[in-house]
């Protein structure tokens, strides 16, 4: 049996937030969490006018703690994250962070946390350091879109919660990496004339570049919005705060890798350093909570009250002086039981997930394949028959000829992959036709059915491919009847190949050019046709299938399947834009083609294959099951493995000369040597002198598979997980195409260790809008991959991530988190024990 704690998906199901209007699920099983602290991580803290009081926040909670030290008071409680707390001026009034809706916004109560009121009404955003204009009239407040991933400067009627934008991102687009802060303008403070707001610029560190992130500090004109940078001596200074007298600028900065304080006169520009180091801050992480926790200055402003180090410390602004502030913090929680759902091991058939790469026949036949073999299949999809008898085959990409009589189709089997036709009945062998030791894909027939058309590659170039792209491959034409081979021209990255209705023309798809042409005789390529700047999806856009006619392009773009209608030639390429597309499917089709006709459309989804076409002027839709299944690969006899050193899995047990007896897949026994009964006629293997250990099961591997489209006979990950002793995997956010990989292994058709796989992992791109979006995305797991894990990793607010935790209890998933977004229940876990942190407390990873 496999079981996964549900972590902080699950923990959105236990009670109503204090302040909010959250459904919740059904009831789910709790357990209280109490226990006394002296230490804390990321405080943000913030000290009162009067200068007797510290507010600040901890584990999701805000607290009260006398500025001399003593045991803090939780003025919050409840299952919402509450955090980033500011008094306004004259200390009447207090500001926070809270989701107890659902999302991120800027609460306000009075200084001991009564009458408490949500001030701002914004959907599924990240909010980072509110803090009030020296008025009190106004709040400003940092905006990060969890989508976009872009931050934008606000500021909010104080009353009304009505606002406006005061700086948008200047700073480019965001990072590839997802551990990375957002880019735009971060922590705004205003001074105390009530002019300026000083703000940290984030640009963060581009994918692929070694060079990190860095920043400026800018302020911007309240009034008139005027943006100008505020020069200061440190590296990539951060989280500004002005004294109250408005003589002084502390910030922080970058040394040596750590993080410092540093303070600045703004009369006269002489600066100096506080204290160092403090910690690391978070321009290498998310900095959903800023890029270091806020401090303030006393309000006499002769010193820094700052926490780090997991203590609050009292610096002096002269720098003579840094005194730790004691606290004690009883945290007292309710949580989410763990959930756990036990499964056994498949015994059974394996049942193939995907059907691939369907071709059409223009009397409708249906070729394809799955399991990395070719079948066929009638109209109606109730007849299929297989169509080699070729053993531990790797066929793909069928393609009919004009005729319907032959199926090209190529093989790619331990570096050595060829072209070939097969009768269409299978009443005959395949006839190779390329002699040589290349990568093949994509054939296509010519329109009179005497030559194929296919991408070639070097077998190094398809190692090195990135998706689906090949990287340096090139078009060659095939006679049908095994004649001569030329070529038709480099093809680059592109793919999908299909012959002009003419003849004259042979198109391919580029992930840079586009939908390109080459002409046959001549090899003279022409670009007709490219996708809008910026159309891409969350792991690059999956390419282009154009029918014969040139007409129209079927292209997946993240998980939507859109067709495109290809104006008539023109001097320039055509632009393709998303908006005017036709959208056939929103559910992550794996394959898609055009029908013979070159109209209808069709679409695959795990087994199911669906259709669009015209039926006598109308639209019609139809779905058909193409599922196939091999033999479960299971050993069979009795073995004795004999004499080594065997480390069992009872306790701390180690058998220095043993006897491991093994009837067809089971250990039925272990003992010292000669003291087990061994059936008669085993086969014993002599093993002296060796040790053997139980099989490791590795609950997090990212495999980083080659595609299932066309695969990899031997995966290097595969191979090299076993050579480690691993006999099982589970990768918690792979490509579907590992589900595929999984069936191969489970048939014996390829050496590997067990695999289990989340699939792909559900990211804020998937963004449910309501409860039944969110059970339309978890089916497609349940169902399709037929999964029972669920990974979620950074997808959305407490409500989004509420909505997936339900669907995924109603179709008995397990479900655990990964870089959950400030969430209680992430932290809450992670201080229990659930798991090892990958960022700084309470960014968790909570998986077991």
């Amino acid at each position: 049996p496999r079981s996964i704690v549900l972590a902080a998906i699950a923990a959105q199901l236990v009670v109503a937030p204090l302040h909010a209007q959250v459904p919740v699920a059904p009831p789910h099983p709790t357990r209280s969490i109490d226990f006394t602290t002296d230490a804390g991580t990321w405080m943000s803290l913030d000290v009162s006018p009067d200068g007797r009081t510290i507010v600040f926040e901890l584990a999701g909670d805000v607290y009260l703690l006398p500025i001399g030290g003593g045991a803090a008071r939780a003025i919050t409680h409840g299952p919402a994250f509450e955090s980033q707390p500011r008094y306004g001026p004259g200390g009447a009034a207090l500001l926070y962070v809270s989701d107890a809706d659902g999302s991120d916004n800027v609460w306000v109560a009075d200084a001991e946390g009564g009458n408490v009121r949500q001030l701002t009404h914004v959907p599924r955003s990240i909010v980072v350091s509110p803090s009030f204009t020296s008025d009190g009239k106004g709040v400003l407040a940092t905006l990060v879109d969890p989508v976009l991933r872009t931050a934008e400067l606000w500021l909010f009627d104080a009353q009304t919660g009505a606002g406006k934008r005061l700086v948008e991102n200047r700073n480019g687009p965001p990072s590839g990496l997802v551990s990375t802060p957002s880019p735009g303008p971060h922590g705004a403070v205003a001074s105390r004339d009530g002019r300026w707001a000083y703000f940290t610029s984030v640009t963060p560190r581009a994918y692929g570049v070694r060079a990190g992130g860095n920043t400026r500090l800018m302020r911007v004109e309240l009034a008139g919005g005027r943006v100008e940078p505020v020069l200061v001596d440190g590296v990539n200074p951060m989280v500004p705060v002005l004294s109250h007298d408005g003589a002084w600028l502390a910030y922080a900065a970058q040394s040596q890798g750590h993080a410092g304080l540093r303070i600045r006169r703004l009369d006269d520009g002489s600066e100096r350093a506080l204290t160092w180091p403090m910690q690391d801050d978070d321009l290498e992480a998310r900095a959903t909570r800023d890029l270091l926790p806020r401090y303030a200055f006393t309000p006499d402003d002769r010193a820094l009250i700052v926490a780090y180090g997991g203590k609050i410390h009292r610096v002096t602004v002269d720098g003579a002086s840094d005194t730790v502030i004691p606290f004690s913090v009883r945290v007292q929680m309710e949580v989410p039981a763990p959930f756990i759902a036990r499964q056994r091991v498949d015994t059974g058939s394996v049942r193939a997930h995907f059907v691939q790469q369907p071709a059409f026949s223009a009397d409708g036949r249906i070729a394809f394949s799955s399991l990395a073999r070719l079948y066929v299949a009638d109209a109606s999809g109730r007849t299929i028959k297989r169509l080699t008898n070729t053993v531990h085959p790797r066929e793909f990409a069928p393609a009919w000829s004009p005729d319907g009589k032959w199926i090209a189709f190529t093989t790619w089997d331990k570096g050595t992959g060829a072209l070939w036709k097969v009768k269409s009945d299978g009443s005959a062998p395949p006839v190779r036709l390329v002699h040589d030791s290349a990568f093949h894909a994509d054939p296509a027939w010519s329109p009179d059915g005497t030559r194929i058309v296919a991408v070639r590659a070097t077998a190094a170039s398809v190692h090195a491919r990135q998706g689906p792209w090949v990287g340096a491959g090139e078009a060659i034409i095939v006679r049908a009847d095994g004649g001569a081979t030329i070529s038709a021209g480099a093809l680059g990255a592109a793919r999908h190949l299909q012959w002009s209705r003419d003849g004259q023309r042979i198109f391919a798809f580029s992930p840079d050019a586009g939908l390109i042409a080459y002409a046959v005789d001549g090899g003279v390529r022409s670009e007709i046709a490219k996708f809008a700047p910026g159309t891409s999806s969350p792991f690059g856009n999956d390419g282009g299938v154009v029918n014969a006619d040139g007409t129209r392009l079927l292209a997946r773009i993240g998980a939507r399947l859109l067709r495109f209608d290809i104006p008539a030639a023109s001097s320039a390429p055509v632009t393709l834009d998303v908006k005017s597309a036709t959208m056939l499917s929103d559910d992550a089709p794996e394959s898609f083609a055009f029908g013979a006709d070159g109209t209808s459309a069709t679409w695959t989804t795990g087994t199911w294959l669906h259709r669009t076409r015209t039926v006598n002027g109308a639209s019609a839709h139809d779905s058909l099951s193409l599922a196939v299944e091999l033999p479960r690969a299971r050993a069979s006899g009795t073995v004795v493995l004999r004499g080594a050193r065997a480390i069992t899995m009872n306790g701390d047990e180690v058998i220095a000369k043993s006897d491991i007896v093994i009837t067809n897949d089971r250990i039925v026994a272990i003992g010292a040597e000669g003291s087990v009964t061994v059936p008669a006629g085993a086969r014993v293997i002599d093993l002296s002198g060796r040790t053997i250990i139980p099989g490791l099961v590795d609950v997090h591997a990212h495999w980083g598979l080659a595609p299932a489209e066309i695969l990899e006979p031997d995966e290097t990950a595969s191979l090299a997980t076993l050579a480690y002793g691993v006999t099982t995997i589970r990768d918690p956010q792979a490509p579907p195409d590992i589900f595929t990989v999984a069936d191969l292994a489970d048939a014996g058709e390829m050496p590997s260790p067990r695999v289990y796989s989340t699939g792909p992992g559900i990211f804020a791109n998937e963004n449910p809008a309501s409860l039944d979006d969110a059970r339309r995305i978890v089916r497609r797991y349940a169902v399709r991959y037929r999964t029972h894990y669920l990974k979620v990793y950074l997808a959305g607010n407490r409500q989004q991530r509420q909505w997936l935790a339900q669907a995924a209890r109603e179709f008995d998933i397990t479900a655990t988190t990964e870089g959950g977004a400030d969430q209680k229940e992430d932290v809450t876990h992670a201080l229990d024990g659930y798991g090892g942190t990958e960022h700084a407390l309470p960014t968790a990873t909570l998986e077991r």
